[in-house]
């Protein structure tokens, strides 16, 4: 089983059919029906803007009063395989 990942104090959103989910402290995705289709295995993870979606796998978390966010030097992209997008 996973958790899904939390966003604005509720569930993640689902974009382009895929929703983050959390297990074992690493960040993948899954789609409407609950699937693992990305399996977690990114530090940060990003929601898909439409087949890609923006990762790391060495993240630092910044708390900035209530709200936080991901401080990496090594993002790329990954396509809804979970494959690594090369330009």
């Amino acid at each position: 089983m996973f958790e899904v990942f939390k966003y604005d104090n509720g569930p993640d959103y689902p974009e382009s059919g895929l929703f983050r989910i959390i297990k074992n402290g690493k960040i993948g995705y899954a789609n409407a029906k609950g699937r693992i289709i990305i399996e977690p295995n990114f530090e940060c993870a990003y929601p898909f803007k439409g087949d890609f979606a923006k990762v790391s796998d060495n993240c630092e978390t910044e708390k900035d009063g209530e709200h936080s966010t991901w401080k990496a030097e090594n993002w790329y992209q990954i396509t809804k395989d979970g494959k690594r997008f090369e330009k």
